[in-house]
């Protein structure tokens, strides 16, 4: 082509990628900067256009057109090595360079790990042949890129320290060879650095990078001497401060933070760094990462801004067909089975899979993000459509597996013939998976043994967090065998040397869940103060992730209440329910869709603030307590609820308790109860335990206030409903004796009581109250919390607790 202008050409060819003009984009580069560059004498140009095709192409998540231009380069770059060289030696060796960093950029966007790895590796190494003075400013910027590569690369197996000291090769550089590069270079490398500490959860110091960042480039952009282009660059990274930053207080669930940051980023975006366009890659991406975060908030929320940026990725490619569109998809899906919706949900996951299917094919890395999300899905459904009719959990096992095996055919390449550590995150999933299956355990040790092996051949043995999640399974494992000191000194020590891998530090975001059930297994173990450590970090997380005053902070706070209570520490037993107490009523007031959740969790505290004041007999307290909770219960769940039924029992037993306590008033609420637990239960045929507890409390009340005949009514109903449940013979027996001797008592016509009231003394010196621990007063006390679903180890320490 005669007089062509390759420079401007290309200019162009940017300029409509900018504008989100990506066919025609295609289109010019295609017709115009490849045929011009193609016809030139300088080789290096036709490189150039390659390069600049495949970058765009990965931009816009079409991974396989970008691997079909990568591989034409690479071709092109073997065929022309000598004449490119000798023609401009700088020239041809930044290309090379630029091939390495962008062959990465795809095997890491499009899921080949190992490849990835691999490439870097090789890349790294070719460039570090290179000695020519001339190259070394190129040299050193691409190592700096690849290093930065390989670091994130790390997070993917969870490999933080080995990332860390990747980035660390890179900043060295940036700061032995400061003559080399401007400072743009390095502020963008900042940059990459705060999201790997994000990926690494440590949250506080990648916000401190961003926000000493920040400052710096508003410092920067006051100077009058700017030039156009120098203001641009530096407002284009002041947008990539502020978006992460949004992120990041996204991810903390700072909701106004991160919308007003998030603002100021979009308004940078589109107002300054690109004028007057109104969509374009970056700034639909924008939309989808600010969708992302807003389900910290709002699951439906979130879904309408998914539902917007899906809508820009389609008027961008003009397909359905769309890599970031399934994304959305995926998204969505996600969120409306955190809205108990799971067959909407199952239906945008398929949806996103046909998308995936149609773009990849079935045998792609990519499938493997599928996997993860109707494994999720599964695990919500009482059964997945398919010939089969698979049960939930079998679904759930059967598509962990899939991803396995995708991941190990994807990733099991490396040359030793060993296998990759890329397939250990599917991998632990899967362990963890089997190991909640009570018949699937030998399943689970075997590939434990697997996992090790890995571990052990990659030099991870250390300690990585993966690593540390497979102890954790194996914690459960022993925990299920009842071998519970066994349990807690294998995670005890996992989490000490994990510590020391996250830089001792003891709260981290993930070591949350051995936080946890390392703490539990302390309280079985009686070994109470090292439990409370565990609970004031899981509190410090909490507060990390959630903010102060979130509802998340209630179960580990009324946690580190049960352990105080324990130690005997009351008093600071008492402050830390009343924080988790107050945290669950404020929460019902900004979302009264919590009051179900965050009320019988509220319910549970209040039970233990009855054991604290029962146990040293501050009646005046236990009956503040009971009029509290009468008051929570009617104001959350209604006077005609099933917890305001066990509030009125609470109550009526308190007055019970109460020396010169009001036996018509405790009356009062034994009858509430009784009659709004017949009212929920009219319709069943067999009668509930808790009914049977209170009609038994009212035979007790009635007796005390010395009327036989309607004593007898409400035993003879409590024995009809216990007599045919399994393991209540003593109880039933007890009834008999009292229905036998209020017989007596009507026969004989006889008082024993001396008046109305009925104090503490009496109450413990009644058969019904004296007699059995083990029965009556585990039934009383029982009905006063709320019915929680107990995991593994709750069973566990119960079980121990009871030997």
């Amino acid at each position: 082509m005669e007089n062509f202008d390759y420079k401007k050409s290309k200019q162009r060819a940017k300029q409509l990628y900018k504008q989100g003009k990506y066919k025609e984009f295609l289109e010019f580069i295609t017709n115009d900067t490849q045929k011009g560059a193609k016809s030139s004498d300088n080789l290096l140009l036709y490189g150039d256009t390659l390069i600049l095709i495949a970058r765009v192409q990965i931009e816009y998540g079409l991974f396989p057109d970008a691997e079909k231009m990568l591989a034409q380069l690479n071709q092109y770059l073997l065929s022309n090595q000598d004449t490119m060289n000798k023609q401009d030696k700088l020239g041809y060796f930044q290309l090379q360079f630029k091939f390495y960093h962008v062959q990465s950029k795809l095997f890491i966007r499009s899921n080949y790990l190992q490849k990835g790895f691999d490439f870097i590796k090789k890349s790294i190494a070719a460039i570090e042949k290179q000695q020519d003075k001339e190259l070394e400013k190129i040299k050193y910027k691409y190592l700096c890129k690849l290093y930065e590569q390989l670091g994130h690369l790390y997070c993917e197996p969870y490999c933080f320290a080995e990332g860390e000291k990747e980035l660390n090769k890179a900043e060295k550089i940036y700061l032995e060879h400061k003559d080399l590069f401007n400072k743009v270079s390095y502020r963008k490398f900042l940059i990459k650095k705060s999201s790997y500490m994000k990926k690494s959860g440590f949250f506080v110091e990648a916000m401190q990078i961003l926000t000493d960042l920040e400052k710096e480039l508003i410092e920067e952009l006051k100077k009058p001497s700017l030039e156009h282009e120098e203001a641009k660059q530096l407002k284009k990274q002041l947008f990539k401060a502020l978006r992460d930053q949004s992120r990041l207080h996204g991810l903390r669930r700072q909701d106004n933070y991160a919308k007003e940051i998030h603002a100021r980023a979009e308004k940078l975006l589109k107002e300054e760094v690109y004028q007057g366009i109104t969509n374009n890659i970056k700034i639909a991406k924008l939309q989808l990462i600010k969708s992302l975060w807003m389900a910290k908030f709002s699951f439906e929320q979130s879904n309408d801004e998914l539902l917007e940026a899906f809508s820009l990725f389609i008027e961008l490619s003009g397909s359905q067909t769309n890599y970031f569109g399934a994304n959305c998809f995926f998204e969505i899906g996600s969120n409306y089975l955190r809205l108990n919706q799971a067959q909407t949900a199952n239906g945008f996951v398929y949806k996103a899979y046909e998308i995936y299917k149609e773009l990849f094919g079935e045998r792609h890395p990519m499938m493997q993000k599928y996997y993860s999300y109707s494994s999720e899905v599964a695990s919500s459904l009482d059964t997945v459509e398919s010939k089969t009719e698979l049960k939930s959990d079998e679904a759930v096992i059967m598509l962990s597996l899939q991803m396995v095996n995708l991941s190990e055919e994807v990733n099991n390449i490396c040359e030793d013939g060993e296998p990759s550590i890329f397939v250990l995150d599917p991998l632990v999933s899967y362990i963890s998976l089997l190991a909640s299956n009570k018949d699937r355990l030998a399943e689970a040790e075997e590939k434990i043994a697997e996992a090790e092996h890995i571990f052990g051949i990659r030099g991870l043995a250390a300690g990585t967090q993966l690593l540390h999640s497979v102890r954790t399974v194996q914690s459960l494992i022993l925990i299920k065998s009842e071998k519970l000191k066994d349990a807690m000194d294998l995670l005890e020590q996992s989490y000490e040397s994990q510590v020391k891998v996250l830089k001792n530090n003891r709260a981290h975001p993930f070591l949350e869940h051995s936080i946890s059930q390392l703490a539990l297994l302390f309280r079985v173990n009686k070994k109470f103060n090292e439990a409370e450590e565990m609970y004031l970090n899981q509190i410090k997380i909490k507060e990390l992730y959630y903010g102060s005053n979130s509802e998340q902070l209630i179960i580990p706070l009324r946690n580190l209440g049960q352990t105080y209570i324990y130690q005997e520490n009351d008093e600071q037993a008492k402050e830390v329910l009343q924080r988790a107490v107050n945290i669950g009523r404020e929460a019902i007031k900004r979302d009264s869709k919590l009051k179900t959740k965050i009320g019988d969790q509220v319910m549970e505290i209040y039970s233990l603030f009855y054991s604290i004041f029962e146990e040293k007999k501050q009646y005046d307290q236990v009956r503040f307590i009971s009029t509290d909770l009468l008051d929570f219960t009617e104001e959350v769940f209604g006077e005609k609820s099933l917890q305001y039924s066990q509030a009125a029992f609470n109550r009526a037993r308190v007055i019970m308790m109460e020396e010169g306590g009001d036996m018509n008033e405790s009356k009062r609420y034994i009858l509430k109860a009784v009659e709004i637990e017949e009212h929920l239960q009219e319709n069943k045929t067999a009668k509930s335990v808790v009914l049977g507890r209170y009609l038994y409390c009212a035979g007790t009340i009635f007796s005390g206030l010395n009327d036989s005949k309607t004593a007898k009514t409400y035993f003879k109903r409590a024995y009809d409903i216990v007599k045919i449940i399994p393991g209540l013979e003593a109880l039933t027996k007890e009834l008999e004796q009292h229905i036998e001797l209020c017989d007596e008592k009507n026969e004989n016509s006889q008082e024993h009581n001396d008046g109305n009231s009925l104090g503490v003394s009496d109450v413990k010196q009644s058969r019904v109250e004296q007699k059995n621990k083990n029965q009556m007063t585990d039934l009383i006390i029982a009905g006063a919390a709320i019915s929680v679903v107990i995991g593994t180890l709750t069973f566990a320490y119960l079980k121990f607790k009871g030997k």
